[in-house]
Parts: structure tokens; sequence; C-alpha cells
């Protein structure tokens, strides 16, 4: 078990990915969204969540909390959605999904950058299907957010 507290920051992202809506592409220039799907929550907040989650299942923590809760901690973890979309290479085939989440670990109260982590998973569907691109981005967030939950704690020397 680590002996400090961690405060899991709310993750920056761009305007396209700062929504509920499930993103896609077909292009490396155009971003669209599936047709009436949309996750429970802004895509920010529910990887806070699952990552605060993953933190506390992992009994390997003193405190995990959202930035937001106001708690004293030791460092602060600070992540930048920059992909988070279904990307389809043909019109009728399978996407991958594609998770990439550049992390910071941050010493407080210093905020001193002490290590940084950029996080990318992939995950292909197994049909063109809206339920497979879910089980996808599933299997894809749940390894990004479980690769930056177990680098955050391997990585401070206090």
């Amino acid at each position: 078990m680590v002996p400090w507290r961690l405060a899991v920051a709310t993750p920056d992202a761009p305007a396209s990915l700062d929504t509920a809506r499930i993103a896609l592409t077909r292009s490396a220039t155009t971003m669209d969204y599936f047709a009436n799907a949309a996750w429970n929550d802004r895509i920010p907040l529910m990887f806070q969540r699952l990552l605060v989650q993953r933190f506390d299942a992992s009994g390997r923590i003193v405190s995990a909390a959202r930035d937001t809760s106001e708690l004293e901690s030791d460092y602060l973890l600070e992540t930048d959605i920059r992909d988070f979309h279904a990307r389809y290479d043909t019109v009728e085939g399978a996407p991958e999904i594609v998770i990439n989440v550049q992390a910071k670990l941050v010493r407080m109260p210093q905020r001193e950058i002490v290590a940084s982590l950029n996080a990318t998973q992939t995950a292909r569907a197994s049909s063109n299907s809206l339920d497979a691109v879910v089980v996808a981005f599933n299997q894809a967030v749940g390894a990004a957010v479980g690769q930056i939950a177990a680098w955050t704690l391997a990585t401070p020397n206090v």
C-alpha cells in the first residue's frame, strides 16, 4: 500500500470530446457522433469517476478522491484526453476504438510534475454495431484506466 493521498483532477478534453456523445471518425479531419447514442455522462467526468473507482478498488492507496472533494492530497493526477473515438477504416467494417490520454503526476502543494505517461489503448469492435462498439470502448477504456492507475501507484518515491 502506498502511504499517500491522491486527488484526481477532472480531465481536460477538446470540445469535440467534452460531451456525452459517442464519437467516431471516418477520416483524419472529421469527427462525427453515433446517432441516438450517448454515454451516461460527459467523457471527462466519466473518465475521472472510472479512475477514482480503480484506485479505490485496488486497495493499494490510503485515499483517492476527485479534486473537487477539497480533501488534502499529496499528489494530483492530471489527465488530458486526446483521443476517445471509434475509428472507421472502411464504411462497413468494424471500427477500432482509440483511447489516448496524457497523464501527469503532480506533487502537492509544490505543484511539481514528478512524472508523465502517454496511455494509448485500442480495441477492435467485433462488428459494425453500436453494441459491439460499446463493448470495445469498455475494453479500451478499462485498459487505459488500468495502465494509468498502475503507473500512478508505482511512480512516487515518497
